[in-house]
């Protein structure tokens, strides 16, 4: 007798939306063998999010729509994780809208920039950490 799983999955990455998506039957195959699943497991391995999260404090920068500093993230992830950690993995994170300002440009004039979360920067790098390596290798 054949067994077949039915599952869908999602990674969605801030406002430049990356999607990852499987939709279909699948015969003896366990949810851990999906290429999502692998590229999760290498995205929330404990030292590439140490990595992430000291380079977001190294870069600063602004804080987004939710007025969270990068001196106040750490502290952040140590008492919401598990549940961020579990939207990541469920496919049910969803990033923060991106708080729009005007810087003035040298020549005249405006130029727009969008300020992500500290959290979703932090996601975004423990996400390009592993994409920049698999790149590398091949």
């Amino acid at each position: 007798m054949k067994i077949g799983i039915k599952r869908e999955e999602q990674l969605i990455v801030t406002e430049s939306v990356y999607r990852i998506r499987s939709d279909e039957t699948l015969i003896g195959e366990t949810k851990e063998d999906t290429p999502v699943t692998l590229l999760m497991e290498q995205v929330l391995d404990k030292e590439n999010l140490k990595r992430a999260l000291q380079q977001v404090i190294r870069n600063k920068g602004a804080s987004g729509v939710d007025e969270m500093t990068v001196k106040q993230l750490p502290a952040y992830l140590k008492q919401h994780w598990p549940i961020l950690k579990e939207q990541l993995l469920n496919g049910t994170y969803h990033p923060q809208p991106v708080r729009r300002i005007t810087i003035p440009k040298p020549s005249g004039g405006e130029r727009h920039l969008g300020v992500p979360t500290v959290i979703d920067r932090f996601i975004q790098q423990a996400l390009l950490q592993v994409l920049e390596k698999r790149g590398q290798s091949y």
